[in-house]
């Protein structure tokens, strides 16, 4: 009885039973990728066209000197910190060879992140930004099933918030992470995936609550919709919930697991 590479052995061409052809998981992602930049297009470009692109001063003149400079270095230090990751990570690899590496093309993936940044308040507030940031309102009024009335109005720290997620508050923790991961298998060899996995969580969620807990203090942004019963400093401005450094460092893991966990050819 002949087999399928006897067949072939003998040059008969094989062919596949069912005539399908293979749909390549790239070409998926491809379609999915331009059909968010679409959505992000008419997003972004209905809130600028819009009666939500207002700057929102509410509580201006009643804040601190130390909470306005606050503001504003934030913002300076997020612009230095996007222009470094994009010149290291962008810029020098694009001259260099012509095509991005891993860490370039995710820079630009953590950018399309950002819209997603007031979906905490997608069915009833949880939190809120300082309005001494530069803003113009935000988007959420065009986001499909939003449910939270009058989030137009809140403030969104475009400069501050904008160029974070490209740098300093996704990608470089997400960097930071898998170095973590490489340090202690070296160390340690016999370390398991599951192992490495729990030490960056609880790294994370330690590097989450210094670094929000931090912000909060400072009046950079507030969960005043957080759980009083399930948060440190209940009941003023600066509350945190103990759940945000959990869930958000769960979302740092994540990010480094993409990142960490990929073939010779970076996929």
């Amino acid at each position: 009885m002949s087999t399928p590479n006897a067949s072939v052995a003998r040059g008969v061409r094989a062919v596949p039973l069912s005539g399908a052809r293979r749909v390549d998981p790239v070409h998926v992602w491809a379609t999915f990728g331009a059909v968010m930049l679409v959505y992000l297009a008419w997003l972004f470009g209905s809130w600028i066209a819009g009666p939500d692109f207002v700057t929102n001063a509410i509580g201006r003149a009643e804040s601190p000197a130390w909470v306005v400079r606050a503001a504003r270095i934030t913002e300076v230090l997020s612009v230095l910190t996007f222009l470094i990751t994009n010149y290291y990570f962008v810029y020098r690899p694009w001259r260099r060879t012509g095509q991005l590496g891993t860490e370039g093309l995710l820079v630009i993936a953590c950018a399309s992140l950002y819209w997603l940044d007031n979906c905490m308040n997608y069915t009833s507030y949880f939190a809120q930004l300082n309005s001494n940031f530069v803003n113009y309102g935000n988007w959420v009024n065009g986001i499909p099933g939003w449910q939270t009335p009058n989030m137009g109005k809140m403030p969104e720290a475009i400069i501050a918030w904008g160029f974070a997620y490209s740098s300093w508050f996704v990608l470089l923790p997400m960097l930071a992470g898998s170095w973590l991961m490489r340090w202690f298998k070296s160390r340690y060899p016999r370390m398991s995936t599951f192992e490495l996995i729990g030490v960056v969580y609880l790294a994370m969620v330690a590097f989450d609550f210094l670094l929000e807990g931090t912000l909060v203090r400072f009046h950079m942004y507030t969960y005043g919709g957080a759980i009083r019963s399930w948060s440190l400093w209940a009941g003023e401005v600066h509350q945190f919930p103990i759940y945000e450094a959990l869930l958000w460092g769960g979302a740092w893991t994540l990010f480094t697991c993409l990142y960490h966990f990929r073939d010779d050819k970076g996929l």
